[in-house]
Parts: C-alpha cells; structure tokens; sequence
C-alpha cells in the first residue's frame, strides 16, 4: 500500500510544476525568469504590474465610432500592485490617460473574508471588484489546474482498487515497478459519485464559461455515474521507470449504456532525452449514445544547453454535445533565447505563437491568433522584470472582437505597505449605489482629461 500512495503523489506531482530553484533554462524549466515572478507572487511578495492596449478594430461598432474608441483606448492604460494570499490580499490600480492620472482604486479583502473597495477617497462594501487572490497565490491557471487537481483526485479514490503488478514494464530502459488497477460496475459507481458528491467548481477557474452550462455538464455525469454497466472490469497498467517516474498508463475496456457497448481508452507516456520531455496523453469515447469525446494533447520542453529553450504544446479535442459537433484546437510554441553575463545576471527573450479555435454546431464561437514577443532580465541575487507583447486578433462567430496589441509588464515590487482595512463603521452600505455611481462618473470623466486634442474631436464626431 505505501508503494501504491507513494506512486500516486508522483502521479500528482508530474501533473502539477514544482517550484524549482534553476539558474539557467532547462528541459523542466522553460523560463527562468518568469518562474522566478511567480514564485514571489505565491510567496506573498508584492507585484507591480502594466496593461496597455492598442486596438485597430472593436468589434460591434460602427466604423467611425470604432476608429475613436480604438484611438482613445491606445491612449489608456493600467498600472498597479498586487500581494496575494491564500485567505485574501489587496491591489491597487492607477488609471492613466495620455499618461496623465485619471483615477485611482483599491481593493482588499481581508483574513475573514470581508471585503472592501476604495474610490475617489471613499470605501465601499465591495461587491464591484473581488480578485481571486487565493488562486494568484496557488499559481492557479485557468481550466488547467481544475482539470489536474480533478485528475488526480480520481487517481486517489481509485487507489483503494489498484494492485502491485510486476509483469508491466516501460518500453525502453530499467523499470522500477508496475500497477494494475482493476474496476467492475459497482466500483465504477462508487468512484464517480463519490468524486460528483465531493466535486466544488470555483467558476474563477472557468473564465468564460456559464455556470449553468457547468451544471447541465454535471448534471450528465450523474446520469453516467448511475446508467453505466462494465460486462468485464476496466483494467488500467501504470509502468514507472527509474526515480518512480510515470512513463507509461494505458486503461481499455468496454462500457454499456441503454444496452449499447462502446469502447473507451486512455493512454499516456512520458519519454525523456538529455534534452528534452515529452509528454502525451490521449482519451477516446464515442459511444453511439449521448456525448462524445475524442481528446489529445502532446506537451514538450527541451533546451539544448546553448541558449535556447523551446516549449509546445497541442491540444485537440472534438465529438458530439447535445447532439451537434463540437472542435477545440490549441496550439502554442514559445522559444527562449537566453544569455547569461559575466556579472551572472539572466536574459531571456521569448518568442512565439499561439492559436486556439472552438467550433460547435456548424459556427465558428473563438478564433484566435496571436504572436508573442518578449523579455524577461533576471539580475543576479536580484528579482525578475518582465515584459510581454502579443499582437493578434480575436475573432467570433466570424467578428472581429479584438484586433492590435496587448502589453504586459511585472516586476516584484518590494516593500510595498498595504491599505489599512477599513472600519465597518467607515465603508459605505452596499445599497449607496448613488454615491459609488457618482465616484464613477467622475472617473470616466478623468479618463478624457488626458485625451489627446485628435481622439476628443474624434469622439464628438462619432458620438
């Protein structure tokens, strides 16, 4: 039993990235650099943070009344502080108007989960801005991490059924143990309500995504957990090589439901050179009834040791929900070009592409296309600044949402004192809608003061 839990944390741990302590990139640490911003954000650091953008088309406006917004859209930006805890934190942010200070905000929300909100030199009770400073701190990223914690949390209600099996070994080189696990209907049952009885969807985790939707897809996985029938246990192999490393898992087997067998598998293996990981995992159940899913993904890093690192990652998955046809493509390759210098401080330039589309019922819902271009200096015994630039567009349902730049910058911040939490007695009541309506009318109004003369005529003319 303790080499099948102590197997099941590596499983866990190959899912989820370790904070590591590297100096230079390597085949398990693409960028150092950002690696280092991110640890000092979980760690409770403070942040400074940038967000500037320059669109050339807005989607749903005309044609002259877009050509203003996106002229004075260039010329605002955002700028703040960030620190970030498990149980709370606080930000602040600085609206700029052609470089001039149009308003100020801040947010915190303190160890016992009340919240607050400061705007044009009043607090409010917050229910405008809450920041999910509890998954900054994780290091959580959205749709990923649920999708891992999830995974590995069926590994674990699983285990109970899993047995030593030394006759399972990984296709090239030593092995050091096998696992069989081995799973009839009743059990099959067992695990999946109890996985939906247990299962808390933070929605902060789904940008994006309707929490009604969330629902209707629970809802289906119910009707799953209690229809489906195995005429034969599913049996799953686990080869780990050398260290307790997963390389191989592979689950086949066939499953009823309203009388029909369908097939289902689940593959997965990890290969390893001097330069680099690869990682593929893939997932096919078609039955004739219901929904469907054919799903794959192939996740590399490798770095050759004189300056370059590289990262790719495609993820493919497509079927039926609801009865009509559904496609999800992701694909996303990044190269760092890196230099160390004689004093031992760390350049990374990193460039790249990502795309990504959805597709259901015949439309095209997300399509999108951006180019990555970006720096990060890591000085040595000092903390990382970061910029990043992607430069693209976003289209649905043929509409071009977003078309131009968007640009990211962050460095650690320092000794940063943080506002002190407010009174009950001085925030304002959550129903003084008038006067926090009129703390905003005041904002937009100093969002023009910075304008510059051609994007205010712009403006008139258009409105």
């Amino acid at each position: 039993m303790k080499r099948r839990l102590f197997a099941l944390l590596a499983c866990m741990l190959l899912l989820c990235p370790l904070a590591r302590a590297e100096t230079l990139p390597s085949k398990t640490c693409f960028s150092v650099g950002l690696e280092s911003l991110e640890n000092s954000l979980r760690q409770g650091e403070s942040v400074r943070w940038g967000f500037r953008m320059a669109p050339e088309t807005l989607g749903g406006f005309a044609e002259g009344a877009m050509e203003a917004l996106c002229a004075m859209v260039s010329e605002l930006s955002l700028e703040g502080v960030v620190q970030a805890r498990s149980d709370g934190g606080w930000m602040e942010v600085r609206m700029l108007s052609g470089g001039s200070e149009a308003g100020v905000l801040r947010q915190i929300t303190e160890e016992s989960g009340v919240a607050s909100l400061w705007l044009d030199g009043r607090w409010y009770a917050d229910s405008l801005l809450q920041p999910n400073y509890g998954a900054l701190a994780e290091g959580r990223i959205p749709f990923v991490t649920l999708i891992q914690e999830e995974g590995a949390r069926l590994w674990g209600l699983a285990s109970p059924w899993s047995a030593d099996n030394n006759r399972i070994s990984v296709p090239s080189g030593p092995t050091s143990h096998g696992i069989t696990y081995t799973i009839d209907t009743e059990t099959l049952r067992t695990i999946l309500t109890e996985w939906l009885d247990t299962l808390e969807v933070d929605m902060d985790d789904l940008p994006g995504v309707e929490e009604a939707w969330v629902k209707g897809l629970l809802a289906k996985m119910y009707q799953f957990a209690y229809r489906a029938e195995l005429s034969k246990p599913l049996e799953a192999n686990l080869a780990f090589g050398m260290g307790d490393v997963l390389r191989t898992a592979r689950l086949r087997g066939t499953v009823e439901l309203d009388g029909k067998r369908d097939g289902v598998s689940y593959s997965y293996s990890c290969t390893e050179s001097n330069t680099r990981i690869t990682r593929k995992y893939s997932l096919d159940f078609e039955p004739r009834v219901g929904d469907t899913l054919v799903f794959s993904c192939t996740w590399l890093t490798s770095c050759s040791g004189s300056g370059r690192a590289a990262r790719e990652i495609t993820i493919s998955a497509s079927g039926k929900y609801n009865g009509e046809s559904y496609r999800i493509k992701w694909t996303s390759e990044m190269l760092n070009r890196y230099a160390q210098g004689e004093d031992g401080g760390l350049t990374e330039l990193l460039t790249g592409t990502v795309s990504a589309s959805l597709r259901y019922a015949g439309e095209t819902l997300l399509d999108v296309s951006l180019k990555r271009s970006g720096e990060v200096v890591l000085p040595e015994g000092g903390t990382p600044a970061y910029t990043d630039t992607y430069t693209g567009s976003i289209e649905s349902r043929e509409e071009t949402l977003f078309e131009g730049t968007l640009t990211f910058d962050a460095s650690v911040a320092g000794d940063v004192e943080a506002p002190a939490a407010p009174g009950l007695e001085e925030r304002l009541a959550e129903g003084e809608a008038q006067a926090l309506e009129s703390a905003l009318s005041r904002l937009r109004a100093g969002m023009m003061v910075g304008l510059s003369e051609e994007t205010i005529q712009a403006l008139l003319s258009a409105y």
